[in-house]
């Protein structure tokens, strides 16, 4: 596949994405406990580390203050999606988009909805280092958003979410 498909197609599932954030509401329930073939198990950095490997991203050595969170909403454009957080140092966190292979993130209106669905707000553009999202080149169904502030450590927000419902 050429690059100019892949970018239009994730261009094309980004456009999708960003037209159903409007059906997105703000009253997700979370279950800290997943209970669905998805389902991922252990403690927090264990969970965090299961829910990033499904959509083929690693917890980076050093990462310390890790969260979990699976958001199950019937009004999510995923039919599942995990939320993992985690401090590490500003220089390895900048570095993560690329070491993970997640492509460069997009802006606009696209952003912003999406960023709300993905981590349940919308970062202050001002405050943020490093942004992206694309989906899985090994598994399309996955896509992955990531946003660092500029903090030292830097706060990693990621989301990986299944696509479909």
């Amino acid at each position: 596949m050429s690059g100019r498909s892949v970018f239009g197609l994730i261009f094309s599932g980004l456009v999708l994405l960003g037209s159903l954030a409007g059906c997105a509401t703000s009253n997700a329930e979370v279950s800290p406990s997943p209970s669905s073939p998805l389902e991922v198990s252990g403690d927090v950095t264990e969970q965090a580390k299961q829910a990033l490997a499904k959509g083929g991203l690693e917890l980076p050595a050093g990462a310390t203050n890790v969260t979990y969170e699976r958001v199950q909403d019937e009004q999510n454009p995923y039919k599942d999606l995990y939320r993992i957080t985690f401090d590490l140092s500003s220089q390895k966190a900048l570095k993560y988009c690329e070491e993970q292979g997640v492509g460069p993130g997009f802006s606009g209106d696209i952003v912003a909805s999406q960023a709300k669905i993905n981590f349940g707000f919308v970062p202050d553009e001002s405050q943020l280092k490093s942004r992206c999202d694309s989906l899985w080149d090994e598994d399309l169904r996955w896509n992955r958003a990531i946003t660092v502030n500029d903090e030292n450590p830097a706060t990693v927000w990621v989301a990986v979410g299944l696509m479909g419902r």
